[in-house]
């Protein structure tokens, strides 16, 4: 895993993880022994899973890790033995996660800073000033970092520990949505005041956190002008690609109030990647729609229809453009039917999951049900539209029986202004709403 897994997002650094835990779990399975019938007899046979690794995330809380230094071992232990040292592996960790320093005096890095969507446009020697206001919090087990709902005036990067995350559902039942592992942060939306907490947050184990509360960050920006302007300008592009003029263009909000996409807009998340990042693989299942914010984001098809060796063309997305909006409606839409998506420079999106779409779909159901059902209307003609046996009935497909069932999976769709021009001369395209004319 050195190379090959240098530059994996954190999406792929968590699916690789869990693969490895797997393989340590059930070897007997993973090795194609589980048809045998007197699998019962036999004995258990001990399994040792050996990784070196550039990154640590992929290799959060194994059993036990060995450290070389000069062709020798230079210690042994587990995470948290290691870590307590306070020697070689506890200066890799950190440098891994962002951090540095003693347990005295943990401090961030520019570095990591800078990896952060917030802060991408600032210059390093700006967020060294600003790493210098960061404060050290200890939370214990199960203590509550924040609620649902509650006002938010603290960033928070977590240096060591679990933090789990849920959400209240319909039924006001608490539910698991996810989790922070080191090097996470979160808030950065705090910042600019005004900002009540989406979820809740709980320590899950005894966990540290360096945080960074509203109050500091404007003092420092009060002595750092540059730092302010960065900031203020990377909030300004990310405000307007969730604002309902940026939205509307999208197909499947075409038609909500301008209330129902500033609500849809408020639901978008914030994440960052680093050059060279794969965004979305082929293999993986598509799940979320993208919007891209900041940097470009290379596109390579999924396949080709040319004959040629050669590989297919690639095209570069950039900002405004989104990726991955029928994953939102599509339960088994795999994410490599966009083609496989990687970040060219720093790359910052916003984004939405299925499933969070869906319970935004239902409050809205509730709150404001013409729009609701604007977003059920416009969904129910898509399906329609690229059903295999609307398809089925075109003149390109009929006479190809197995094509309108892979057709239906291939279609994008797109808005296209009033006046606009469409391209005709390699493309196939069904009008589900509004009208063309067509001219020699």
């Amino acid at each position: 895993m050195d190379e090959p897994a240098a530059n994996l997002d954190v999406h792929m650094v968590n699916v690789v993880n869990k693969a490895l835990l797997k393989l340590n779990a059930e070897p007997k399975k993973l090795l194609g022994w589980s048809g045998v019938k007197k699998m019962n007899k036999l004995p258990e046979i001990p399994t040792t899973v050996i990784a070196t690794t550039h990154n640590f995330a992929l290799v959060k809380n194994w059993d036990s890790y060995i450290m070389m230094k000069n062709a020798q071992v230079y210690e042994y232990g587990t995470q948290e033995q290691l870590i307590k040292n306070g020697k070689l592996f506890y200066d890799m960790w950190n440098r891994t996660q962002g951090m540095k320093g003693t347990d005295s005096d943990i401090c961030v890095s520019p570095n990591r800073l800078k990896d952060m969507w917030l802060f991408t446009l600032a210059s390093i020697e700006d967020l060294e000033q600003l790493a210098n206001y960061f404060v050290v919090k200890e939370s214990s087990n199960e203590e509550t970092i924040y609620l649902e709902g509650q006002s938010g005036h603290t960033m928070y990067l977590l240096v060591e520990g679990m933090v789990s995350v849920s959400k209240k559902n319909l039924s006001n039942q608490d539910v698991k949505v996810g989790a922070w592992h080191a090097g996470h942060f979160e808030g950065g939306w705090c910042l600019f005041g005004d900002y009540k907490w989406p979820h809740t947050a709980t320590s899950t184990f005894s966990s540290t956190t360096l945080t960074l509360h509203k109050k500091q960050f404007d003092t420092c920006c009060e002595e750092n002008a540059g730092l302010q302007k960065a900031v203020n300008e990377m909030k300004a592009q990310v405000d307007h690609m969730r604002s309902p003029q940026h939205l509307q263009l999208i197909w499947l909000f075409v038609g909500v109030s301008a209330s129902g996409l500033f609500k849809i807009g408020q639901a978008l998340e914030v994440e960052s990647w680093k050059s060279d990042s794969v965004v979305v693989d082929k293999e993986s299942v598509g799940t979320h729609c993208y919007i891209l914010v900041h940097g470009n984001v290379e596109i390579f098809p999924a396949s080709s229809a040319s004959s040629s060796s050669s590989p297919p063309a690639s095209h570069l997305l950039v900002p405004g453009d989104h990726l991955g909006s029928t994953a939102l409606i599509h339960s088994n839409r795999a994410a490599g039917e966009d083609g496989t998506a990687v970040a060219r420079g720093v790359t910052i999106m916003l984004y939405i999951d299925r499933e969070r779409f869906q319970t935004l779909l239902e409050d809205l159901k509730v709150h404001a049900p013409e729009d609701a059902n604007i977003l059920l209307r416009t969904i129910n003609i898509w399906k329609r539209m690229t059903n295999p046996f609307t398809l089925a009935r075109n003149w390109v497909f009929c006479t190809l029986p197995a094509v309108p069932a892979v057709a239906s999976r291939l279609f994008q769709v797109s808005v296209h202004m009033e006046g606009a021009t469409l391209p005709l001369s390699d493309h196939i395209h069904i009008v589900v709403r509004g009208s063309v004319i067509v001219t020699n």
